[in-house]
This record gives C-alpha cells, structure tokens and sequence, in this order.
C-alpha cells in the first residue's frame, strides 16, 4: 500500500475512516489519494484500526466487548448478524443487540462484513433457559473476592459467582442491574441495561 505525503499529517482515526471508505464505497476523498496493495492491505487496517473503546458509545460496540480476543474458533472472533440480532460471544458470555446489519460476520472494530464460511452458535438455546430468579443488584456493594486462579469475582446470590470484569463490561458504567438466575451456581445469569440483553455463565468457586 502506498500513500502520499499528505497522510502524515493525518491522525490515525482519520486515516483508518479514510481507508474504510475506499474499501467500503470506493470514493476518492479530497485529502489524498490512496493505492492499494492487496497483499498488505489487511495488515495496514489494523494498524490504523481503533481499538473498541473501554466505554461502549454504541450498541455495536458493545456486542464486540464479547467477543473472543483469540480462539481457534475463529467465527466468535467476529459478531455476527442474522439480520435481526447482532451478538458477540466468547463460549463465556453473550452480549446481543436488535439490528438491520444484513446477515453475517462483521470485524469487531470496523464494523465491516467479512467473508466467513461458518455457523455461529445456537444461541437461542442458551437465551431460552429457565432463570426463576430475580436479584437487584448493586455492583458498588456486592461482594467480591479472588479465586484460586487470582480471578476477581463477585456474588449476585448465594451460590451464584460472575467475574466482575464480564459483568462490568455488560452494564458499560451503570452500577445497578436486574439479574435473573437460578439457585445453583451452574446457571447461566442473564441481564439487560440500556445497551442491550446479556448473558453471562457463572464461575465455580468451590
């Protein structure tokens, strides 16, 4: 890939948007004039690709906090439209939004479809389960406490234990939440804040 001088004096930001639009639209942009070279093309972008933000700004964003970093599953690296849901998940936790993407994969920080031969989790069967229990929570006064793996996790009922990093990255900021479950640890918790709908399985802590 080759760029000219003028993309020095541009931000990162802006020259990740600038590449998105060529790719996705194919426009020429005023502010300069870009030539791909398909071989490092996918290198390049993540280089100037923006990293998802700490705080979600969007409901995009935040189904991409769910997302696996690195699996051999590469297909949940990626969310995933059906053209009505947008989910991301890790095989840990799911985050999934109402949508109008069309269906398929998407990169989680671009946001734009990639061509993925494979099939996305059963979701549904883990959305669908029995959760009879109802916990209003505060994520300021629960308790918490490390595992043996050095794993902080706090308690949203009795047997019940979440990690506290999966559960603080599906309420985005807000500190107070509904949560069902059931009575054994094993269940899966599910939640929703303004974002979108959660799911997150709990830990064993013995």
């Amino acid at each position: 890939m080759l760029l000219n001088n003028e993309i020095g004096a541009m931000k990162r930001s802006d020259i990740y948007e600038m590449i998105k639009s060529e790719l996705t639209t194919g426009r020429k942009l005023n502010q300069a004039q870009v030539f791909f070279d398909i071989d490092k093309i996918e290198s390049v972008m993540k280089y100037f690709m923006p990293s998802i933000p700490k705080k979600a700004k969007t409901s995009e964003q935040w189904c991409c906090k769910a997302v696996a970093k690195k699996d051999v599953r590469y297909y949940i690296t990626q969310v995933y439209s059906d053209g009505h849901r947008l989910a991301g998940t890790d095989g840990h936790r799911i985050h999934y939004v109402p949508t109008t993407l069309e269906e398929g994969f998407y990169c989680p920080k671009s946001m734009i479809k990639t061509d993925m031969d494979a099939k996305f989790p059963d979701i549904d069967r883990i959305i669908d389960c029995k959760r009879p229990e109802l916990t209003e929570l505060d994520v300021t006064k629960a308790p918490t406490k490390l595992t043996s793996e050095n794993i902080e996790v706090i308690q949203i009922a009795d047997k019940v234990w979440l990690q506290k990093q999966w559960l603080l990255e599906a309420l985005n900021g807000e500190t107070l939440v509904t949560l069902r479950h059931g009575l054994e640890w094993h269940t899966n918790v599910a939640g929703e804040t303004s974002r979108g709908q959660f799911i997150i399985m709990p830990i064993n802590i013995g």
